[in-house]
C-alpha cells in the first residue's frame, strides 16, 4: 500500500507525501521509517477518551 501510493502521487507529479501518525505508535513508525518517511515535527493532541495515545501526533514526510 505505501509504495503503491508513492507510484501514484509520483504519476500525478507529486515530490513528497506526506502522514500523519500516533506518537506512540512504534510498531507503524518503524515501517514507515524502513519505506523512507522522516518526521518532520510533533503536533500536541490532548488525550482524548476515544483516542486512547498519548504523545501527540507525528507528521513523517517521504521525499518521492
Amino acid at each position: 500500500l505505501i509504495n503503491s501510493t508513492k507510484e501514484k502521487a509520483l504519476k500525478y507529479g507529486f515530490e513528497k507525501v506526506s502522514l500523519l501518525v500516533m506518537a506512540d505508535n512504534i510498531v507503524a513508525k518503524k515501517v514507515y521509517d524502513l519505506n523512507g518517511f522522516k518526521k518532520i515535527k510533533n503536533v500536541d493532541l490532548p488525550e482524548q477518551k476515544l483516542i486512547p495515545h498519548r504523545g501527540g501526533v507525528d507528521l513523517l514526510v517521504c521525499e518521492l
